[in-house]
């Protein structure tokens, strides 16, 4: 009589009983290590800064803001929506940004995203005390309906 296979993880030959396709004297590998965090997104961030603070600043970029979506409106037509990322530094008075990047977008042109990191860099920020800030903001562009300016 031929032997039968009794589940899909065992075999059987002609001339011998089921056994299990893995030997169990063998431990399993490891699991792979957890992936790494970069360094920007481990960071400490121990500084404070008022919310107003940056909000005015980023207020006062809208202009510029404004051209960069304007610009890819062509290629991207109607509402678009950027949250950026950036890490605030000190130094004097005066904050300076660090570790900038676009986190999320609704316009994954290269250009565009150039201009508008270009443009955030340009922001002078307060100091932050005490440290480092890391920020996140989002951005939303509504084109105009009526087409005028």
């Amino acid at each position: 009589m031929p032997a039968v296979r009794s589940s899909p993880g065992e075999r059987a030959g002609p001339h011998e009983e089921a056994r299990p396709l893995v030997r169990a004297d063998r431990p399993s590998p490891p699991p792979p290590p957890p992936p790494q965090a970069e360094s920007q997104q481990s960071s400490v961030h121990t500084g404070s800064l008022p919310r107003e603070s940056v909000r005015d600043v980023i207020k006062s970029l809208g202009p510029r803001v404004k051209e960069c979506f304007e610009k890819a409106a062509p290629r991207y037509p109607g509402p678009q929506k950027v949250t950026v990322a950036f890490t605030l530094q000190g130094q004097g008075v005066s904050g300076f940004i660090e570790d900038e990047e676009i986190v999320d977008s609704s316009i994954p042109d290269p250009w565009f995203q150039a201009c508008f990191l270009e443009v955030l860099h340009s922001a002078t920020f307060s100091a932050p005390k005490g440290g480092t800030v890391r920020i996140t903001y989002p951005f939303a562009y509504q084109p105009n309906r009526d087409g005028g300016p």
